[in-house]
């Protein structure tokens, strides 16, 4: 009975006293509760996609407003009717916007919807309407086969 005296007192040190180290070493408390959460998205922030910027021009143009493109393919499917298709397709900001350059102008353009808010005077254009999910412009090419 005697022994069970020094062996749970030493089994508690033994405990303790490790955790101890380690919550001085954290600053007293869990690193992880003492981390700082990321901001929400203010959508106020985040300039707008201009549609009116980007309409008619060249990829150059396009990259210059909205950065380097994402992504790159060649659409074929959709397009076999246009002269001097198949024409490229490129996606910027992560896929929030696909845009196909027919004869090396930007007409064809989607943008999902999210936190970067959408501008543009959509009557403009030869086609364009809003959809739960995305907005889609046809600037001069019409998609519909002839």
């Amino acid at each position: 009975m005697r022994k069970w005296l020094f062996i749970v007192p030493g089994l508690c040190l033994l405990i303790l006293v490790p955790a101890a180290i380690v919550s001085h070493i954290n600053g007293g408390s869990n690193p992880v509760e003492r981390a700082e959460p990321l901001p929400p998205v203010d959508a106020e922030a985040l300039p707008p996609i201009d549609i009116d910027e980007i309409a008619g021009q060249p990829p150059e143009a396009v990259a210059a407003i909205l950065g380097q493109p994402t992504s790159f393919r060649t659409e074929e499917i959709f397009m076999q009717h246009i002269e001097g298709c198949p024409c490229p397709e490129m996606e910027y900001l992560d896929g929030t916007v696909k845009i196909a350059y027919i004869n090396g102008l930007a007409d064809w353009i989607t943008v999902q919807h999210g936190p970067r808010p959408i501008k543009g005077t959509q009557d403009k254009y030869l086609f364009a309407r809003q959809f739960d999910d995305h907005t889609y412009i046809e600037v001069t090419t019409s998609s519909e086969a002839p």
